[in-house]
């Protein structure tokens, strides 16, 4: 109640990637080795992770409403080359953008960042 706004700023290829689940393997389709093309949000959420799925995990991990406020979330995507490819850098962005709605994160920008190498 301090500030105004706060702003969280992430800097990230989007690539999400743990044992629970992981974006390398959700956003290949087809028979390809690297990703091509995100799966839709709502299959993310039907994935099983243990004994739960992942809508159940990220249900009980994001954040109480009143935290929301006054936040600004800035996300500086660095894409590697392999994510310019056609449709996986739109679909990764669209996983994150459903993913940022359903937490409850309406004050958001996701800026496209070129990639180091």
């Amino acid at each position: 109640s301090e500030y105004p706004e706060r702003e969280l700023v992430i800097v990230s290829d989007l690539m999400q990637h743990s044992k629970r689940f992981s974006f390398y393997s959700h956003c290949k389709q087809g028979d390809v080795i690297k990703p091509n093309k995100c799966r839709s949000f709502e299959s993310l959420l039907k994935k099983k992770i243990g004994s739960e799925t992942v809508e159940k995990y990220i249900q009980d991990r994001k954040p109480k409403i009143e935290s929301l406020k006054n936040l600004k979330v800035t996300v500086l995507y660095i894409n590697h080359d392999y994510e310019t490819r056609s449709g996986l850098s739109s679909s990764l962005v669209e996983l994150w953008e459903e993913l940022f709605k359903f937490m409850g994160i309406k004050n958001y920008e996701i800026i496209k960042q070129l990639a180091i190498i």
